[in-house]
């Protein structure tokens, strides 16, 4: 998929590691597998969140939409305390209007987890402490 897609489906297999570059700093991003809800098998996705100039950066797309898989937990990590990230039903969460979306997720200073069910539902990132620094996490369904 080449940078420039609108779109970064983040769905691999068992194990990938995958590095990129951004700004002279080299991320490594690896990808694992864990037994997940109702004991299928599911996997663990690291996605790697920078922040730039007013936006956050996955996989150097400036405000990518995150597709996700109901099965999958996610952890997005990376990004420094002066950005942390939120989740909301709404576009740009609490600067929108909307609240902190917290079914099945946790938080760290430095990264936020979200367990992804069949009832979760399309979500929006956010920085906590920065307007219109986010983008969309649609869900996709159950893998095969």
């Amino acid at each position: 998929m080449p940078l420039a897609a609108k779109n970064l489906t983040a769905i691999c297999p068992s194990l990938l590691i995958a590095f990129t570059m951004r700004n002279f700093y080299l991320h490594l991003v690896i990808f694992g597998s864990l037994y997940g809800f109702n004991g299928a098998k599911a996997d663990t996705v690291v996605v790697e969140v920078t922040a730039l100039s007013g936006s956050y950066y996955i996989n150097d797309e400036r405000q990518a939409t995150l597709n996700v898989q109901i099965g999958n937990t996610y952890l997005l990590t990376g990004f420094s305390a002066w950005h942390p990230i939120g989740l909301s039903l709404t576009k740009d969460g609490k600067w929108g209007g909307g609240a902190q979306y917290k079914e099945n997720v946790s938080t760290t200073a430095s990264s936020i987890s979200i367990e992804i069910t069949p009832t979760t539902p399309n979500l929006f990132y956010y920085c906590e402490y920065h307007p219109g620094m986010g983008g969309a996490i649609n869900i996709l369904p159950t893998k095969n």
